[in-house]
């Protein structure tokens, strides 16, 4: 899950499409930009004892235009500017630098109710909770090849404490959360923190995120980081992609 603009895949805002997502193919300090097949199980990553994943958008489905109309409709707002305004404060609520109760203040203009805020809270996290069978299960083969699993999302307490109790994840540890680290991706501290988390050394690492800025980030952390776009980029470090 991604802090920022919208079309992002942070939590709960909506998904709009500002080009195609591309793969990055070099290496761990190439440009994101050349679509093609995936280099994560290629010799040129050399040994991939991890596997570090983003969250939202790859592991779990974006929100439904449903659920985004609600959460919309509870904060009474029309969907373009609410949009702005959630995603505008959004990275100080992922960093824990904003409670849920001034987060929300800030987005709505005033404090909201309890009653209200409770309400907001539940649909946001909600949104968030829609595993990607297809993703899980390439997971699970990159699993059973031998390398680890773990997440690292862009989430505040209230949506990461909620992903983290999903029994469908439990491959995955450690599962790390912004809000907990203090940081958001793309800044380089978040991927350092990972990297300390995992006790690897960062060339150990692959790292998959449906964000080209957070793709950067990692790389220039030295991490092997690819744009997400599908499952066979798991089954390249499984071995199973006829691609590789």
């Amino acid at each position: 899950m991604g802090s920022g603009a919208p079309g992002a895949g942070g939590a709960g805002g909506p998904v709009v499409a500002d080009g195609p997502t591309r793969l990055g193919s070099g290496g761990a300090s190439g440009p994101v930009a050349a679509d093609g097949p995936s280099r994560l199980g290629s010799g040129g990553t050399g040994r991939v004892r991890w596997l570090l994943c983003d969250y939202g958008q790859v592991l779990c489905r974006a929100p439904s235009p449903a659920e985004r109309d609600r959460l919309a409709g509870l904060a009474g707002r029309d969907g373009p500017s609410f949009w702005r305004d959630y995603w505008e404060h959004r990275p100080a609520y992922d960093r824990a630098d904003l409670t849920a109760a001034a987060y929300w203040a800030e987005v709505l203009g005033a404090a909201p109710s309890p009653s209200l805020l409770a309400d907001l809270v539940a649909a946001d996290t909600a949104s968030w909770l829609h595993p990607d069978g297809a993703a899980l299960a390439a997971a699970a083969r990159v699993a059973a090849a031998g390398v680890r699993l773990a997440i690292l999302s862009n989430a505040p307490r209230e949506v990461g404490s909620a992903i983290d109790a999903q029994p469908w994840l439990g491959a995955f540890s450690p599962r790390l959360f912004s809000y907990q680290l203090g940081a958001v991706k793309p800044e380089p501290e978040i991927y350092e923190a990972a990297v300390r988390a995992l006790g690897a050394d960062p060339s150990e690492i692959a790292f998959l995120d449906d964000r080209p800025a957070n793709v950067e980030g990692a790389r220039s952390a030295g991490l092997h980081a690819e744009v997400y776009r599908g499952p066979a980029q798991f089954d390249a470090l499984a071995g199973d992609d006829p691609r590789a």
